[in-house]
């Protein structure tokens, strides 16, 4: 297919700061081929170097081992980004997290517990705690 087919019958005219041009059409690619990403890619809304951590507590300040832990923008209630399980001192982690506003959720035997969070460039590792009451 000529290169010519795909130019408008009248181009417009251009400030003469600017030139166009194209390659021959015998230089355009005749086979366009499409790569799966490297190993370890990771989508953007995960890259960056902030994280947030924490620890889920019970009504009476004591740590809450297994509770589910979710993170989702801050906007976005239906999506979560990621979600874990706080640990056995009721610990959880996120990491590799982009500067933005994000909510963390907490939930465990009908309970849940939620914290707005907003990473900047220059402070983007948060400890939080998360109480279950």
């Amino acid at each position: 297919m000529p290169y010519d087919d795909f130019l408008p019958d009248s181009a417009p005219e251009l400030p003469a700061q600017f030139t166009v041009s194209a390659p021959p059409a015998d230089a355009l690619p005749t086979k366009v081929s499409v790569r799966e990403p490297k190993r370890g890619f990771r989508p953007p809304h995960r890259t960056g170097h902030c994280r947030i951590k924490g620890v889920i507590r019970s009504r009476w300040r004591l740590p809450l081992p297994h509770a589910e832990v979710s993170l989702y923008h801050a906007l976005d209630r239906r999506h979560a980004l990621s979600t874990t399980q706080s640990d056995h001192r009721g610990a959880f982690c996120f990491s590799r997290l982009a500067p933005g506003e994000y909510r963390v959720v907490a939930r465990k035997n009908h309970r849940k517990s939620e914290k707005k969070i907003r990473l900047t460039a220059s402070d983007c590792r948060k400890e939080i705690t998360l109480t279950l009451a």
